[in-house]
């Protein structure tokens, strides 16, 4: 079990430098975002408040930024 959670640990902050490790942060944002995204919805729906729509709507638009603007950062990095 401490091997496990040690590889979960290194993974994790291997994937914050530019190394071979088995994480990354495109992966790592990509989690977190989600995280944030699905709190977000369920707090708003739980909470019958429809004037937040906006809200929710500018996580779920920033969320698809943040994904297209890594994925042009990585292709505009290799060249």
């Amino acid at each position: 079990m401490k091997d496990y959670l040690k590889r979960i640990v290194e993974g994790v902050l291997g994937s914050l430098d530019t190394t071979s490790k088995p994480f990354s942060a495109r992966k790592l944002c990509a989690v977190v975002i989600m995280v944030m995204i699905v709190v977000t919805h369920i707090k708003w729906f739980n909470s019958d408040n429809w004037e937040y729509l906006p809200v929710v709507l500018g996580f779920d638009f920033t969320f698809v930024l943040v994904c297209l603007g890594l994925a042009t950062w990585q292709y505009v990095n290799k060249k």
